[in-house]
């Protein structure tokens, strides 16, 4: 049975699936053989055919970047759509690497963006197998990820060790100058408020 002509490698009985004769006319889809080739040369762990089907489906760029063109989830990391698969949709960053490095990965595990902090690439070797505390710490987004970088409180108190307390339970860094002011504060309003209640 041909494929489609456009190179995405799914089977038709004309020459393109519907809408891929653009990418072709337009020549934003196939990008240069050569970046082509180096992207499937990293995908040796599975067959040829299918590391340049994804390779089709990727934008090197210079930064060593590899950024996916199709279809993207919620949060902005590519999906690779590809029959052929067992999952018929896989994020596209797992895929590269497990495909480059030749493992199997629980979908539990997250994949974490060290080098690029950019979740469109897929390039195998920017991403490197984490936890989930460490892949939230190390976000440039997130609150924990940010709240862990401060070196000092809202008030300028640094926060060293000496300075800390930790609330039972959690690993949230409170200020402990700031408690004392925080609760000096409460008690002098408490002595006010009883005063005023005696006048």
């Amino acid at each position: 049975m041909k494929t489609c002509e456009c190179g995405c490698g799914v089977p038709v009985r004309r020459r393109f699936i519907k809408g891929h004769a653009m990418r072709v006319l337009h020549g934003s889809y196939i990008a240069n053989l050569q970046d082509r080739e180096m992207v499937a040369a990293h995908l040796r762990f599975i067959d040829s055919e299918l590391a340049l089907e994804f390779s089709l489906r990727v934008l090197p760029t210079p930064d060593g970047c590899c950024l996916w063109k199709e279809v993207k989830d919620q949060d902005g990391y590519g999906i690779f759509q590809c029959y052929r698969l067992r999952q018929k949709q896989v994020r596209a960053h797992r895929f590269s690497y497990q495909a480059a490095h030749g493992v199997t990965i629980a979908p539990e595990v997250p994949l974490d963006h060290i080098v690029c902090s950019n979740r469109s690439c897929c390039n195998p070797f920017h991403v490197v197998l984490s936890t989930p505390r460490d892949n939230t710490l190390r976000s440039e987004t997130g609150f924990a990820g940010i709240n862990f970088r401060k070196t000092h409180c809202k008030r300028g108190h640094a926060l060293v060790e000496t300075n800390l307390y930790k609330k039972p339970g959690s690993n949230a860094r409170v200020c402990r100058e700031c408690r004392k002011l925080e609760a000096r504060s409460r008690n002098t309003k408490r002595r006010l408020s009883k005063s005023a209640t005696w006048l």
